[in-house]
């Protein structure tokens, strides 16, 4: 006497929609980390004590990215420099070259994904098994 497991085609594709809205919730909150970026200042010493003269051609030693959730993502500094910190459309101004950090943000924090994904699951099969009537 064996059993049979049946899996509702609807419960499949609402799996996989919550997985999808999951991942992509958590992508959305990725995009609001915070930005750090340190490097090599250049001080000449006067009679007052230091003076910090860096020129904007400085290169980055390391950039970290801090995600809302609480994961830090370091990397050396890519070739940017100090210039394209401060100025738009340029260095992580741009969409493309923040994506990379928001990406492996995603990759970090993936729990979260999993997280919501089971949530919204859950959710959404309670009201598709429960009706609930206001009088």
């Amino acid at each position: 006497m064996s059993k049979t497991i049946v899996i509702n085609k609807k419960t499949l594709i609402t799996l996989i929609l919550s997985i999808i809205v999951g991942f992509g919730i958590l992508f959305f909150i990725e995009h609001f980390g915070n930005y750090n970026y340190t490097y090599q200042p250049v001080r000449t010493e006067t009679d007052f004590g230091y003076n910090e003269n860096t020129p904007s051609e400085t290169p980055l030693q390391s950039i970290s990215y801090l995600t809302p959730l609480n994961s830090e993502i370091k990397t050396a500094g890519n070739g940017f420099t100090i210039f394209d910190m401060k100025y738009k459309n340029v260095g992580l101004d741009k969409y493309s070259n923040k994506i990379y950090y928001v990406i492996n943000g995603v990759k970090k924090d993936y729990l979260y994904g999993i997280l919501f994904s089971v949530l919204i699951f859950i959710i959404v099969m309670f009201f598709k098994h429960f009706k609930i009537k206001i009088k």
